[in-house]
């Protein structure tokens, strides 16, 4: 995989789940406690598998790109 690609995969998966992982709070208003609690674990788990399967094997490859995405979240607060 190119670098480009890989990068643009990496981000993909980071905003996918940093997305999934914000709908907590907001179910919490939304929904009963044992629905929201079920919910969540599903979301948890979503998020550990996006993390693993996609940005562990680009940021084997690339390493640098991982730093590179602290670097920016950092200094922007968002992943620009």
């Amino acid at each position: 995989m190119e670098k480009t690609v890989a990068r643009y995969v990496a981000n993909t998966a980071f905003r996918s789940w940093s997305e999934m992982a914000d709908l907590v709070p907001w179910l919490n208003e939304h929904c009963e406690p044992a629905e929201c609690k079920e919910i969540a674990k599903a979301i948890a788990t979503a998020c550990a598998e996006v993390i693993l399967e996609v940005q562990h094997r680009i940021y084997a490859l690339y390493p640098e790109l991982d730093r590179e995405r602290s670097e920016i979240i950092n200094k922007y607060e968002a992943l620009i």
